[in-house]
């Protein structure tokens, strides 16, 4: 079998280590891969904590199996553990429709109906159902009936887990969420809020560093709870501190709306965390549902003239369409949020909204500024990366956003990856630049536009986007899929041969893509590297990870060439891992073509084991154990 050579990317790649990277087999010292013998639907989850695995098994797709024994046809999705170590699996029982950890506590989102039996709630196998197992049990427990309306209906803030309750409060101040203390798992406990008005009934959207985002409902509530005047907005955005403990006299800390609509429950938001209790959050109003104009740059909504891009001072947005970004430091809001409140910035966003430090960004529309050209090349129809810094800095007074149109470059709106044209790593923005779309040039090759990756700090005076990644040559990069990676020092590119005109794979040809775990080396000047591995990827779908020091992605055999395992197909989608630290790189078998991480672990990239779905149609082998080589199987490892 031909061994591709260790991956240099000429004068951009920081070496790994001294020795050559090398392709192993399945099993070594510090990896051994196991297979479920059960296979699972595209979309299950891959929950980890610590030695344990927990997903939900497909009956269909499991040889047809009654998994859980309600008796009916083949159709559920029903929950299983898998201890990591002893290799031992267990089948709950139970079909859930969602599931999770907190701490070694794994909770069930259980529909009674699916799962044609009455756990508890009103009488009848009605409700949708939160449970809890631990291996002290020998099956699932009971804990509380959820509200449907809530997606999703409970979630988990370090040690605490937070659901989306069905009992209707009644006094002010009340509220329908409750709260888990894991030394008490099966015990919720009232979660109060800050409305002296009234109750709420809040539904969860997501836990995010510790702080808890929920929207309330007005239509619900039978109020206005935004200040506009009607009382049809059925998403008003509220916060909860999600860092302090449920007792017997309730959770400790209280939950506060930020009185401002969002435009539904996938409205993008961000937090950071500054510290015990305290947050920079981010997040979009919608103008129509609060019923006001934020980005008129008129001094009505608290953005002064001078925070406008001075090309569209003669064309004022005049519409209420937009989504507009707003800023929260949440410990001062949480304590004052009359003297503290949401800062508006005026910059009408949408997909994203990100943090660095203390900066705040989102991705801007330059057809929500009333078509006005922001980055200066004469046509409307770009999306750019817009910021503020939030206690000033070189950009404007008072903390304005960006408003110099060099600085605001025409994003890739085609590249593939969970975060598209933009990441975040080492405290500095990445993003994709289309110079077609931008009109202007960034490589010095005029009559050739592309796609090509620059980096920003926010925070330089002045700011300025740089191109070329090298000090003693001109290198440029250009990826086919990007995604931001656990604690943000690396960054997942799949980076084009065509970047340079090098071969990088070893195949002949500049066609390709080559895995890279980007990183920002210091010095004067800094300049952003892409170590990486010598194979091609799928490039629209490199599935980058990292866990434990360990890269993990998508190897495409067609694209690279030749038959990589050597099995007799040279057209396998496969698993393989580089050492970050040691340069190994090793093939970790068949996986699959899905939209998802080539590897699972717990979500700060830091655990004891992992997992990956294995497509058995690949290898065209069944290892699951069925009647069949047709199913996805979860697979599962220990990490070092």
């Amino acid at each position: 079998m031909r061994r591709p050579p260790h991956l240099a990317l000429a004068a951009l790649a920081l070496a790994l280590s001294a020795c050559e990277s090398s392709i192993t087999d399945l099993t070594t010292n510090l990896f051994t891969v196991d297979s479920s013998q059960y296979a699972v639907a595209a979309g299950t989850p891959l929950a980890i904590e610590g030695d344990w695995l927990a997903f939900l098994a497909d009956e269909a797709a499991s040889g047809g199996e009654d998994l859980n024994g309600d008796g009916g046809l083949p159709v559920d999705s029903v929950a299983v553990v898998v201890n990591i170590s002893s290799k031992a699996e267990t089948n709950l029982g139970v079909a859930a429709t969602d599931l999770f950890w907190a701490g070694s506590e794994l909770y069930l989102v259980v529909d009674e109906v699916l799962d044609d039996t009455d756990y508890g709630g009103t009488v009848g196998a009605v409700d949708l159902v939160l449970l809890h197992w631990n291996p002290d049990l020998d099956q699932p427990a009971f804990v509380a009936p959820l509200d449907r309306a809530s997606v999703p209906a409970a979630v988990a803030a370090g040690e605490t887990v937070f659901l989306a309750g069905t009992g209707a409060p009644g006094q002010p101040g009340e509220s329908s969420l409750q709260a888990i203390d894991l030394n008490f798992p099966s015990t919720p406990r009232p979660v109060f809020s800050q409305d002296a008005v009234g109750p709420l009934s809040p539904r969860l959207l997501a836990a995010e560093e510790d702080l808890v985002f929920c929207t309330l409902d007005e239509v619900f509530e039978g109020r206005d709870l935004n200040g506009d005047g009607d009382p049809d907005d059925t998403h008003v955005l509220a916060l909860l501190d999600g860092t302090g403990f449920a007792d017997a006299g309730g959770y400790t800390l209280l939950l506060r709306s930020t009185e401002l609509a969002v435009s539904g429950a996938d409205s993008p938001f961000a937090a950071s965390s500054e510290g015990a209790s305290d947050w920079l959050v981010g997040f979009l109003v919608d103008e129509a549902a609060q019923g006001a104009n934020f980005n008129l740059f008129d001094g009505s909504a608290g953005v002064p003239p001078s925070w406008q891009v001075p090309a569209c001072s003669g064309v004022p947005d005049a519409d209420q369409a937009d989504r507009v970004l707003h800023v929260i430091r949440f410990a001062d809001w949480d304590a004052d949020p009359v003297t503290n409140p949401p800062k508006n910035t005026g910059l009408a966003g949408t997909d994203r909204v990100l943090i660095v430090g203390d900066t705040v960004a989102t991705l801007c529309l330059e057809a929500d500024e009333n078509d006005c050209v922001l980055n200066g090349d004469g046509d409307a129809d770009d999306k750019v990366l817009r910021w503020i810094l939030m206690d000033g800095g070189p950009l404007g007074s008072n903390g304005g956003p960006v408003t110099n149109p060099t600085l605001m470059l025409a994003l890739d709106p085609d590249l593939p990856g969970p975060g598209g044209s933009v990441g975040v790593v080492d405290g500095v923005f990445v993003v994709q630049v289309d110079e077609a779309e931008d009109g202007r040039d960034y490589d010095g090759d005029v009559g050739n536009q592309r796609d090509l990756l620059g980096w920003l700090d926010p925070v330089d005076a002045p700011p300025s986007w740089r191109f070329n990644h090298s000090t003693a040559t001109t290198s440029y990069a250009t990826a086919t899929w990007m995604g931001e990676l656990p604690g943000r020092t690396r960054l997942g590119v799949a980076y084009a041969e065509s970047s340079n005109g090098v071969v990088l794979n070893g195949d002949g040809d500049t066609l390709d893509s080559v895995p890279t775990f980007a990183d920002l080396l210091p010095g004067s000047p800094r300049r952003l590297s892409f170590p990486g591995a010598s194979l091609a990827v799928v490039q629209n779908n490199a599935g980058i990870s990292l866990a434990n020091g360990w890269g993990f992605f998508r190897v495409s055999e067609t694209a690279q060439g030749f038959d990589v395992n050597g099995n007799g197909q040279p057209d396998d989608v496969l698993l393989f891992r580089l050492g970050l630290g040691n340069g190994v790189l090793a093939n970790m078998g068949a996986l699959n073509t899905l939209e998802r991480p080539s590897i699972e672990t717990e979500s700060d990239g830091i655990g004891e084991g992992a997992a990956f779905l294995s497509d058995e149609t690949i290898f065209g082998e069944n290892i699951s154990g069925d009647s069949d080589a047709l199913d996805l199987v979860p697979r599962f490892f220990r990490l070092p």
